[in-house]
Protein backbone atom coordinates (compact mmCIF):
# COMPACT_ATOMS: atom_id res chain seq x y z
CA UNK A 1 0.00 0.00 0.00
CA UNK A 2 1.45 3.21 -0.82
CA UNK A 3 2.33 5.36 2.08
CA UNK A 4 2.02 9.07 0.72
CA UNK A 5 2.27 10.36 3.44
CA UNK A 6 5.75 9.13 5.01
CA UNK A 7 7.19 9.54 1.11
CA UNK A 8 6.83 12.93 1.31
CA UNK A 9 7.69 13.53 4.62
CA UNK A 10 11.06 12.10 3.90
CA UNK A 11 11.63 13.46 0.58
CA UNK A 12 10.86 16.98 2.11
CA UNK A 13 12.93 16.64 5.16
CA UNK A 14 15.86 15.21 2.88
CA UNK A 15 16.05 18.41 0.75
CA UNK A 16 15.71 20.34 3.93
CA UNK A 17 12.43 21.98 3.08
CA UNK A 18 9.65 23.27 5.75
CA UNK A 19 6.29 22.47 5.10
CA UNK A 20 5.35 26.10 4.29
CA UNK A 21 8.41 26.01 1.99
CA UNK A 22 7.16 23.14 0.20
CA UNK A 23 3.19 24.71 0.21
CA UNK A 24 4.65 27.57 -1.66
CA UNK A 25 6.57 25.60 -3.97
CA UNK A 26 3.57 23.57 -4.95
CA UNK A 27 0.24 25.04 -4.29
CA UNK A 28 -0.51 22.83 -1.69
CA UNK A 29 -1.81 24.24 1.25
CA UNK A 30 1.02 23.81 4.26
CA UNK A 31 -1.81 22.75 6.59
CA UNK A 32 -2.79 19.73 3.80
CA UNK A 33 0.60 18.30 3.54
CA UNK A 34 1.01 18.27 7.66
CA UNK A 35 -2.09 16.05 7.23
CA UNK A 36 -1.29 13.88 4.89
CA UNK A 37 1.87 13.44 6.36
CA UNK A 38 0.43 12.48 9.79
CA UNK A 39 -2.21 10.25 8.09
CA UNK A 40 -5.16 12.49 8.79
CA UNK A 41 -5.98 13.01 5.24
CA UNK A 42 -5.88 11.03 2.23
CA UNK A 43 -4.16 12.39 -0.68
CA UNK A 44 -5.84 12.71 -4.35
CA UNK A 45 -2.98 11.32 -7.47
CA UNK A 46 -3.51 15.42 -8.55
CA UNK A 47 -1.90 16.53 -5.20
CA UNK A 48 0.56 13.60 -4.63
CA UNK A 49 2.36 14.92 -7.82
CA UNK A 50 2.25 18.46 -7.66
CA UNK A 51 4.35 17.64 -4.17
CA UNK A 52 6.36 15.18 -6.22
CA UNK A 53 6.73 17.41 -8.85
CA UNK A 54 7.73 20.46 -6.82
CA UNK A 55 10.46 18.17 -5.35
CA UNK A 56 11.95 17.26 -8.77
CA UNK A 57 10.80 13.57 -8.17
CA UNK A 58 8.06 11.83 -10.46
CA UNK A 59 5.09 9.01 -10.12
CA UNK A 60 6.19 6.13 -11.86
CA UNK A 61 3.75 3.19 -12.38
CA UNK A 62 5.42 -0.22 -12.53
CA UNK A 63 3.03 -3.48 -13.36
CA UNK A 64 3.63 -6.04 -10.58
CA UNK A 65 5.79 -8.88 -11.59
Amino acid sequence: MLEAGKIIRSLRTEQGLTLRELGDKSGVYYGTISNVENERYGISLYCFECLLESMDCELQVVPKQ
